[in-house]
């Protein structure tokens, strides 16, 4: 479960032409098997996802996410 810290809003687009906006009310989960969870649960899915990060620092390119430590408030993240 993560720390108890901020709120943090995220956009998760799930297609082309359907996003969600996610907010976790107790912060940044500690781990990738926590986040996935609560995209899956928040967005209804099943299975095996995987997430990308829009990366600022490559131009906004989606790159895989490997560590909840990229994520903070606003960012978007993909499933793919």
């Amino acid at each position: 479960m993560a720390d108890i810290g901020p709120p943090v809003r995220l956009l998760i687009i799930l297609n082309d032409d359907n996003s969600v906006r996610l907010e976790l009310r107790n912060g940044i989960p500690n781990s990738m098997e926590e986040l996935i969870e609560e995209v899956n649960n928040s967005c209804g899915l099943e299975g095996y996802i995987r997430l990308q990060y829009k990366d600022t620092d490559f131009g906004n390119t989606f790159v895989n996410l490997t560590s909840t430590h990229a994520i903070k408030d606003l960012t978007v993240i993909k499933v793919v």
